[in-house]
């Protein structure tokens, strides 16, 4: 059965940190990372679990913040179990396993790359120039991929794409394609590059015989009706990171209302990042987009209730396909 929803490619805070300290920008304004795994633990009914990909960028986010998941979940009733890779939270009869991962770079600093299932323990910057040291930060992983590969500024260029490609493939590491559903209809379809490129997705599956995993990207909101989430076999608790049902998931597919509801949230939750966005901030004050911390995490807290509220997972397996077939 699946009732495991999957959230690949997440930002906590701690991302907005670690741009802050490792990038080389004089002034990001960039604030927008709250994903919280302990909300979105609270959120689920009992019996209904997920599992997330913790990817803030350029650096892992270290033993200690695993440590005060634990304390926050056990403050509430509920129990942590830490492992080598993962954590598992339990609370009212919902699980979370939370696997460590990160958002490196290869090269320059937009060429990211995702790396799950990395050691708890390893605390480390993931900002690389070598491919040496490139290929060993990938063998420690699980599973790996390029992120949003063909999203304008923050794509990768075709060499440096097909480079890092090249080494995942040939590491022990599971390779996978990123199926990117984070930014809405239009800008998923540049992020996978089947619009405005000559290269898209399918290209890459074909070309490195690598299966698709679903790309969120998750900042703030969820989607609506949680669509383009995974959905993975329960058999997926029993193991630290179940790789091969990641490889089986199910993706679930949107209902029509769905990508004008996204479109909106991406407005208000994304804006700051989007292509294009220093020439419309007029549009962007219209919808009343937030700029402050605060009000980021509000808009986090009400999409949280709003899409983990009233989820119905038998709904959600009825619209969902293989993503993999």
């Amino acid at each position: 059965m699946r009732n495991n929803l999957f959230f690949n490619h997440c930002h906590t805070p701690q991302s907005i940190e670690y741009v802050t300290r490792h990038g080389s920008a004089e002034k990001w304004e960039g604030v927008n990372h709250f994903a919280s795994p302990v909300k979105i633990l609270q959120g689920l009914k009992p019996g209904q679990n997920a599992i997330i990909t913790v990817t803030d960028h350029y650096q892992t986010a270290g033993k200690q913040y695993y440590r005060e998941l634990v304390q926050k979940v056990e403050e509430k009733g509920g129990e942590g179990r830490l492992k080598e890779k993962s954590l598992e939270l339990e609370l009212e009869d919902s699980w979370v396993k939370v696997m460590n991962g990160v958002e490196a770079c290869y090269r320059e600093e937009n060429n990211h790359i995702i790396l799950g299932g990395l050691p708890i323990e390893d605390e480390n910057k993931y900002m690389f120039e070598e491919k040496e040291e490139f290929g060993k930060a990938v063998e420690k992983a699980e599973y790996a991929h390029p992120a949003h590969p063909f999203f304008g500024d923050f794509g990768i260029e075709r060499e440096t794409l097909d480079e890092i490609c090249e080494i995942i493939q040939n590491s022990s590491t599971n390779f996978f394609i990123p199926y990117t559903t984070a930014y809405g209809p239009k800008f998923d379809k540049k992020a996978r590059g089947t619009e405005d490129s000559e290269r898209d997705i399918y290209d890459l599956n074909e070309e490195f015989s690598a299966p698709f995993i679903v790309e969120q990207d998750h900042h703030i909101h969820l989607p609506s009706g949680m669509n383009g989430v995974g959905l993975i076999e329960d058999s997926a608790l029993e193991k630290e990171v179940p790789v091969s049902e990641i490889e089986e998931m199910n993706i679930i597919e949107p209902r029509k209302s769905d990508s004008l509801r996204d479109l909106w949230r991406i407005g208000r939750t994304y804006a700051d990042l989007l292509p294009g966005y220093s020439t419309r901030k007029w549009f962007w004050r219209i919808i009343n987009t937030p700029y402050s911390r605060e009000d980021y995490r509000e808009w986090r807290n009400f999409y949280y209730r709003k899409e983990l509220g009233d989820l119905n997972m038998e709904e959600l397996r009825n619209r969902s396909r293989s993503l993999n077939p």
